[in-house]
């Protein structure tokens, strides 16, 4: 068993403070990403278990969007420039683990907000929000 404590502090609408929490293990599976990188044209990423290719390929399960930050002596930076990003195609590759998201015009941000609703090849759902930022894209 696993135990975390935590707090919610910024970016996000939460409103109760955080707590002490229990990770058991259940002996099913797990689906999560364990890894993203932001290359030249798009974004990779790799799950920790192999996922349907017909779900993984639908360009339409990933919704992103990006924004910049005005930065004040007040608390909290507010998101300006906030755009949808468009995803134009999900690849899926290294055994089934691995997709990369095509992004056209994709650059360095402050914020980026991807959402994807996914399964594994044994039918589980996967559904996460990733948030990030990126600084510089990696050669392709």
């Amino acid at each position: 068993q696993l135990y975390s404590c935590g707090m919610f502090a910024w970016a996000g609408n939460r409103q109760d403070d955080g707590g002490l929490y229990r990770v058991r293990y259940t002996g099913k599976e797990l689906c999560f990403p364990t890894e993203m990188e932001a290359v030249e044209g798009g974004v990779r990423l790799t799950f920790s278990a192999a996922l349907d290719p017909d779900a993984a390929t639908q360009e339409s399960a990933y919704r992103a969007k990006s924004w910049g930050l005005l930065r004040s002596r007040n608390y909290g930076s507010r998101h300006i420039d906030e755009a949808p990003v468009a995803v134009r195609s999900a690849t899926l590759g290294a055994g089934g683990r691995e997709v990369f998201l095509e992004i056209p015009d994709l650059k360095p941000t402050w914020g980026m907000e991807i959402q994807f609703d996914l399964r594994t090849r044994s039918g589980r759902s996967v559904q996460h929000t990733i948030h990030n930022t990126i600084h510089h894209l990696a050669p392709r």
